[in-house]
């Protein structure tokens, strides 16, 4: 698998703030939701790896898991491919608590990290294992 995406610090969008109301109340992408699909864009390496793929997602947030992932997604599939060409998809959250200041209680924004990995369906996945340093094929990706 390739890694295509790897940001550090970065306040991660939500899927709830996508829409505002725009001219006569209709809805439109927020200004938020665009400039984030465009870091994203901007920061995803090319992916040169034939369909169909398999994803694996990393991230320390404190968001809810479907919060974070369609911005994401969106953002990465912008400008190179179909996101219908993704068969599977791994989605670790490594959990982080909301901190606070205690003099003003104002919320302290936590450092949110994320990375995406990149492969086709049909490549194995083979790992080492961290006791005994032999290989195996994880049968639980595949």
């Amino acid at each position: 698998m390739k890694r295509i995406l790897k940001l550090v610090n970065i306040l991660l969008h939500s899927v709830n703030q996508k829409y505002e109301q725009g001219y006569k109340g209709r809805l439109r992408l927020s200004d938020k939701y665009r400039n984030f699909k465009k870091y994203v864009a901007m920061h995803t390496a090319k992916i040169d790896i034939e369909p169909p793929y398999r994803m694996y997602i990393e991230a320390d947030t404190w968001l809810d898991i479907d919060n974070f992932l369609k911005p994401t997604i969106d953002g990465i599939f912008e400008n190179q491919l179909n996101d219908k060409l993704v068969e599977r998809m791994n989605v670790r959250v490594n959990r982080q608590k909301k901190q606070f200041n205690m003099k003003p209680k104002k919320r302290l924004k936590p450092t949110n990290n994320i990375e995406c990995w990149i492969g086709n369906v049909n490549n194995k996945i083979v790992r080492e294992c961290p006791y005994c340093k032999k290989e195996y094929e994880d049968k639980y990706d595949n």
